[in-house]
């Protein structure tokens, strides 16, 4: 398109990861860049990027701003008819999230922000609104993407699916960061409660032996609390009439007792700051595939790339040079809380790592232009001309051109 099309002169192939290396004026790095809809990451060294150490995820910045969306408007959001479908709540969001989310321990205090509501055609609102953890707690989504999970697996099935559809479709099932520990194990024991259960024909203790379909269970429940209550991550006990316990007794007599089920790992059931060897293995295989599970930690996909780049001494350059790139990446202190969640994960064997640091723009630079930067660099270098593909090459050799004039590796016909 660019050739016939658009009539350029001239065209040179480059990936965005050696583009951002050379942007930020070094050879060397492990670039991290957070998009709007996928979060990209890669190793380069002297200007060429590593195979086995590329991963993309399915989850970015967009993602944050449906979580925060979701989160303030469970606490009490002024703004009502908030709807992330039109365009201008959309935009409102983004620059909500662009002014308020931030990591940084300081500022986690309540704070009470004013903001204007512009729509088509009607005057403009003035809200204020009171945010504490919220705005903390969205971007660490990235982290702890199972709160998202339900979000990825949609754009998994159908990649057309609206991306402002929904808002308030995070994973109410996955429990608050805050008790990730404390619900991991009661999950578990429940679990082992309910198969010995199973197994002696007397349901456990909380389990509903009723039509699993009737959720209020003979009753009306309701739902006293904060708008922005979290559902707790345990259902309460419920009284059992004796037709429900009449049915129980009589599927326990009739079915055989049901298999013990395989333990899932759910992103919650590990300690975030420690990335398990059993957990590292899973991924292990998968860098640089297309099948690459989304489901990943951020932190984790890093460390497991720089694993795999080889070396000892070469994982010590990449662990103290990443670059972030991309708009996802410019939430305050989002650099220092992936600097210590990869400290703390690093692999026994890495001794000679004495710290693990996120470079900074040069010159205060716009991250998410890094990557232009650094292809406006490379191509005016000497070097680049014999890069060039011109109109009449590509006419006479087609995709074939890319595999002599590529700096990486074209595997496609």
């Amino acid at each position: 398109m660019l050739l016939k099309s658009m009539q350029f002169r001239g065209v040179i192939a480059l990936q965005e990861s050696v583009c951002a290396a050379f942007g930020a004026g070094i050879s060397t790095a492990c670039v991290v860049d957070i998009g709007a809809e996928v979060t990209k990451v890669a190793c380069v060294e002297d200007g060429v990027c590593i195979a086995n150490s590329r991963a993309v995820l399915k989850y970015g910045g967009d993602d944050i701003t449906r979580c925060f969306a979701a989160l303030v408007k469970r606490t009490g959001f002024p703004y009502r008819e908030l709807d992330l479908g039109q365009t201008y709540d959309w935009r409102l969001m983004e620059e909500l999230k662009e002014k308020w989310c931030t990591l940084n321990e300081a500022d986690l205090t309540v704070q009470v922000y004013n903001f204007f509501v512009r729509r088509p055609e009607k005057h403009t609102q003035k809200y204020q609104v009171k945010v504490h953890d919220e705005v903390a707690l969205s971007p660490m989504c990235l982290f702890f993407p199972g709160v998202i999970q339900r979000r990825i697996e949609e754009r998994e099935i159908n990649p057309t699916f609206a991306k402002h559809n929904n808002y308030e479709d995070i994973n109410e099932d996955a429990p608050p960061i805050s008790l990730m520990n404390q619900s991991a194990k009661k999950n578990t024991a429940a679990a082992a409660a309910a198969v010995a259960a199973a197994r002696a024909g007397t349901p456990a203790a909380g389990e509903d032996n009723s039509n699993p379909n009737n959720t209020n269970n003979g009753g009306t429940t309701s739902n006293v609390g904060t708008p922005g209550a979290t559902p707790a991550s345990t259902p309460a006990p419920s009284a059992t009439t004796p037709a429900a316990a009449a049915t129980a007794s009589t599927t326990a007599l009739t079915l055989p007792p049901p298999p013990v089920a395989a333990p899932v790992h759910h992103p919650f059931d590990m300690d975030p700051s420690v990335i398990t060897t059993e957990k590292t293995w899973e991924i292990a295989g998968t860098i640089g595939k297309d099948n690459f599970s989304s489901l990943v930690a951020l932190d984790v996909v890093v460390a497991q790339a720089i694993s795999n780049c080889g070396s000892e001494e070469r994982s010590k350059k990449l662990y103290g040079s990443i670059i972030l790139v991309g708009g996802g990446g410019m939430i305050q202190g989002f650099d220092r809380v992936l600097e210590d969640r990869l400290f703390q994960a690093l692999p026994a064997t890495l001794t000679t790592v004495e710290k693990v640091e996120v470079l900074p723009s040069p010159r205060d630079m716009d991250p998410r232009l890094l990557v232009w930067k650094g292809a406006s660099v490379l191509g005016k270098l000497e070097s680049a001309k014999e890069l060039w593909i011109k109109p009449l090459e590509w006419d006479l050799q087609g995709r074939k051109v890319l595999r002599d004039k590529s700096l990486f590796f074209w595997g496609k016909d």
